[in-house]
C-alpha cells in the first residue's frame, strides 16, 4: 500500500476565475475538462454546507462508496493499512471494474488514489488523482470546498462508444452525488442522531 506522507501542503490546482468563484457562491459545480484521444484529465471544486470532518469522513468511507455514489454499483476491499486502502470498484451501468490503490492524508485534508499494479485494469492504461477538501472562500463557517481532481489513459481495448460516454459524463457522475450527500450526513450529525459518520446511510 502506498505510505502517506508527513509534509503538509496544498495540492496542485487551479486559480479560479470571477465567473468560477461566483459559479461556486451560486451552488453550482466548476468542472475543466480536456481529452486527446483516450487521455484525459478534468477538476472540479464545489461548495457543501459540512465540516472538513464529515467530508474527509465520507469520502475516505470507502465501503459505503455504493450505497452514496450511484454511479459505484459494487465495491470489493482487497487490502486495508492505517491510511490506505485497496479496493475493486465496479462503475456504471457497463459494469467496468476498476482496481484502485487510495491513501489518506488527514492533516493534508487529502485523499489521493492511483491505478492497483497488482491487479488487471482491462478498461485503463493509467488513472490517478485525488480528492482534496478545503475551508470554502466567501461562505459561513460550516462550508467546505471539495475538489475532486482525475488524470485518465483509457485502453485501446475499450470500445470508443464508452470512451466517449466518460469522457462527457464521468467527471458528472463522479461529483454529482456531493451536496445532497455531505449536507444530508452532516445534518444527521449536528442532529445528534448518529455519532459517527461512518454509521450514516444517505444516498443521493
Amino acid at each position: 500500500l502506498l505510505q502517506c506522507p508527513s509534509q503538509t501542503r496544498r495540492p496542485p490546482l487551479p486559480r479560479l476565475t470571477r465567473e468560477e468563484e461566483f459559479q461556486l457562491l451560486q451552488g453550482e459545480r466548476v468542472q475543466r475538462q480536456s481529452r486527446t484521444g483516450r487521455v484525459g484529465s478534468g477538476v472540479m471544486a464545489v461548495d457543501v454546507e459540512a465540516e472538513i470532518a464529515t467530508c474527509m469522513a465520507v469520502l475516505t468511507d470507502i465501503d459505503r462508496y455504493a450505497d452514496r455514489i450511484p454511479t459505484v454499483r459494487g465495491v470489493k476491499v482487497r487490502r486495508r493499512g492505517a491510511n490506505a486502502i485497496a479496493a475493486q470498484f465496479t462503475l456504471s451501468r457497463f459494469r467496468l471494474e476498476i482496481n484502485s490503490e487510495m491513501r489518506c492524508d488527514r492533516e493534508r485534508n487529502l485523499m489521493e488514489f492511483r491505478l492497483d499494479r497488482n491487479f488487471n485494469t482491462l478498461a485503463l492504461q493509467e488513472a490517478r488523482g485525488f480528492w482534496f477538501v478545503e475551508e470554502a472562500k466567501g461562505r459561513p463557517d460550516g462550508w467546505s470546498r471539495v475538489w475532486l481532481k482525475a488524470d485518465v489513459k483509457c485502453s485501446p481495448l475499450l470500445p470508443p462508444f464508452i470512451v466517449d460516454y466518460a469522457a462527457g459524463r464521468a467527471l458528472t457522475r463522479a461529483s454529482s452525488w456531493l451536496q445532497p450527500v455531505l449536507s444530508c450526513v452532516e445534518k444527521m450529525v449536528q442532529e445528534g442522531d448518529v455519532l459517527n459518520v461512518h454509521d450514516v446511510r444517505c444516498g443521493a
